[in-house]
C-alpha cells in the first residue's frame, strides 16, 4: 500500500511497491497544512486541491485497512461466541457463504 507521513505504516520510505508489485521511487511533498504526501511518478504533475485529494485518498485507505484489520480480528471472536456465518454475513452486508469463504478457514 502507498504510505503517508501521518499514518503509521509504510511512512516515508523512497520506494514504494505499485499495484503490479514493480518498486517505483515515490517523492515526498508536503502540502499547506504540514501534511507529507507520497508521490508516484504517475501523479508528480498534480497539485494544489488535487494533491489534496490524493493526500485524503491515502489516508482513508490507511484507515480502511485499519478498520479491516480490526474486522480481521472480530470475525473469530463472534465465531467463538456462537454468532452463525449468516449473522456475521448480515452484519457485514455480505452473504453468509462469503463471509465464511473469507474468515472460515485459518490463514496460512
Amino acid at each position: 500500500m502507498w504510505g503517508m507521513a501521518r499514518g503509521k505504516r509504510d511512512d516515508m520510505d523512497p520506494v514504494r511497491s505499485g499495484r503490479d508489485g514493480v518498486d517505483e521511487p515515490v517523492e515526498v511533498r508536503r502540502l499547506a497544512g504540514g501534511d507529507a504526501v507520497l508521490i508516484p511518478r504517475a501523479l508528480r504533475g498534480l497539485t494544489g486541491e488535487r494533491l489534496e485529494l490524493v493526500s485524503e485518498v491515502q489516508h482513508v485507505a490507511v484507515e480502511i485497512s485499519r478498520l479491516q484489520d480490526r474486522v480481521d480480528e472480530l470475525v473469530p471472536e463472534l465465531r467463538a461466541a456462537g454468532v452463525s456465518w449468516n449473522g456475521i454475513g448480515w452484519c457485514l452486508g455480505m452473504a453468509a457463504q462469503s463471509a465464511q469463504e473469507r474468515w472460515g478457514r485459518p490463514r496460512v
